[in-house]
């Protein structure tokens, strides 16, 4: 639960997140913190990118496929063509 809260934060929130997350790369405090080590491989997200993934996850988390839509073409991974209805349809889950 904490390494998917951390990699939440790390892409949604800040655009920057550890690429190589390994055994050998993260621990565990006693507090339960996590602990990364090794940041030889690490990634950066676009802000337009970002920007669509928030509003993909809280679109699926809202259940608000147009809000999904809106993340998708946000990110250049969806642009729309003609009548979108298979694409809200499948959005719509």
């Amino acid at each position: 639960k904490k390494a998917v809260e951390s990699y939440l934060q790390q892409i949604l929130r800040h655009g920057f997140f550890h690429a190589d997350p390994h055994p050998g790369n993260v621990a565990v405090d006693p507090t339960g913190k996590l602990i990364y080590y090794d940041f030889g491989m690490c990634g950066t997200i676009p802000t337009t990118v970002k920007g669509g993934l928030q509003n993909l996850f809280y679109g699926v988390y809202n259940r608000d496929p147009e809000q999904c839509i809106a993340g998708l073409m946000q990110m250049g991974v969806y642009v729309p063509s003609g009548d979108g209805t298979a694409v809200r349809r499948t959005a719509d889950f």
